[in-house]
Formats: C-alpha cells, structure tokens, sequence
C-alpha cells in the first residue's frame, strides 16, 4: 500500500512539473508574441526606432505595450525628442506626463531610467 501512495504521490508531482514547465512555455511564446506586436506598431509609427540604443528599444517596446499604439502616438513630444535622439528630454518628458502617475512606479522608474542611461 506505502509503495502505491509513493507512486501516485510521485505521479502527482510529475504531473506539476510538467504543468509548471508547460505554463512557462506558454507564457514565453505570449511573451514573444506581444513583443513581435509590439515592434511592429513601432516599425509602423516610427520607422526609425531600431537606430536607437538597445535600453531605448527596450523602453519603447515596453511602452508600446503599456499604453498600446494608439496611446504611443499620443505622447508627441516624447516621440519627438527621440526623433531628435535628446533621450534626457523624452526622460523628462515621460516623468511629467500623466502616464507617470498612473504606472506602476518601479516600471515608470525603470522606463525613465533607460532612457537616461542612453542620455549620457
């Protein structure tokens, strides 16, 4: 009887691994496929947006994401500072804007952060 509960009892936890390790798959294509989104309303919005730093790609992929598309184009003077490539100034930009009192703050901060990196 010990012997068939430790089979189940390994079964079950077999069973969660595999569970776990099938989540995680799921969760990363969705990741990959938001992030292929992602860069093609930027591709669409702002051809350019590949020559930039990669910690500013990154920022506005995340952005992109956070606010949508449409939401993206409406933050003209952050989109036109970085067309400038004045990354202080879209840092500044985005820390003044509404978006930055509504997201969370260690995104807003990481956001803003990458976007100085490449100031300097």
């Amino acid at each position: 009887m010990k012997d068939q509960a430790r089979r189940i009892d390994l079964a079950k936890r077999r069973q969660r691994r595999l569970d776990d390790a099938l989540k995680l798959e799921v969760q990363r294509a969705m990741a990959d496929h938001d992030v292929t989104r992602c860069e093609a309303h930027l591709d669409r919005l702002d051809p350019n947006w590949r020559e930039h730093p990669d910690p500013v790609q990154r920022a506005m992929v995340n952005l992109v994401f956070n606010l949508g598309a449409r939401g993206w184009q409406r933050f003209t003077n952050t989109r036109a500072a970085l067309a400038r490539k004045d990354y202080a100034a879209a840092a500044r930009g985005l820390a003044v804007s509404k978006w930055a009192s509504q997201v969370q703050s260690s995104r807003r901060d990481r956001i803003i952060g990458q976007f100085m990196a490449a100031a300097k």
